[in-house]
């Protein structure tokens, strides 16, 4: 692949130089077609070890390449899309004994932060796997062993949040605070159910009011706000 990419470069140099530019687009396309298009089966062939295995330079350089041909990166959006479903869903596994809330939410930003950093150092930002990101973490957040069981995360995304916003919680300052309610909101826009979590998240919050055991106002109105920014005004 590394040779291919220089070869292209070299030609796009070499075409600047002496072409007309719409002559550089046909020179472009027609080298595309013979060095990758040709090469194809092979580059498919080869995508879900490069993805699986995280192959960083292997997986920038199928993307430059495939990225000008049509409905090139498809294979490789699939398999980045199915990788990230299965290392979540892996990674909620190993922690399934604790199931904890803390343990459920930080495992899944954990996984998310990985591959988000792959999207924005590998695969130059691009939508397309950012869009499969999304598609994955949402099977991976709402994930059920059964279909007559409903997903516990509406559950343990509200208890996590009333961890976080009770005076009993773990010491943070108010910035440390914020930055854990925000990752929470990064998990909570994957939860499909959000008319259950907001059952569970009024009987904790209307206990916390009622009892005096919320860290600060400010906090709990912060918590709202966000909440409201992602659902909609009439929220809580």
């Amino acid at each position: 692949m590394q040779k291919a990419i220089q070869r292209l470069k070299e030609e796009q140099d070499r075409g600047r130089k002496f072409l007309h530019h719409s002559t550089v687009i046909k020179l472009q396309r027609a080298c595309e077609a013979r060095l990758v298009e040709d090469h194809q089966e092979y580059l498919q062939a080869e995508c879900r070890d490069i993805v699986r295995r995280e192959l960083t330079d292997d997986m920038y350089s199928m993307y430059y390449l495939m990225k000008p041909i049509q409905a090139g990166l498809e294979m490789m959006r699939a398999e980045f899309q199915s990788f990230v479903r299965d290392r979540g869903l892996v990674q909620l596994k190993r922690v399934q004994s604790e199931r904890t809330p803390g343990s459920f939410v930080e495992v899944l930003l954990e996984v998310h932060a990985h591959f988000l950093e792959v999207i924005n150092t590998t695969l130059e930002k691009d939508d397309v796997f950012r869009a499969a990101l999304d598609k994955a973490f949402k099977e991976v957040v709402n994930y059920s062993s059964s279909s007559r069981i409903p997903s516990k995360s509406p559950e343990l995304l509200a208890r996590y949040c009333d961890q976080l916003l009770k005076k009993s919680s773990k010491s943070l300052t108010e910035s440390e605070l914020e930055d854990k309610l925000d990752n929470l909101i990064i998990i909570f826009r994957y939860c499909e159910d959000k008319d259950i979590f907001q059952k569970f998240y009024s009987k904790m919050l209307a206990k916390r009011l009622i009892n005096s055991l919320s860290v600060s106002s400010e906090a709990e109105e912060s918590m709202i706000t966000k909440l409201k920014n992602v659902c909609g005004f009439e929220y809580t």
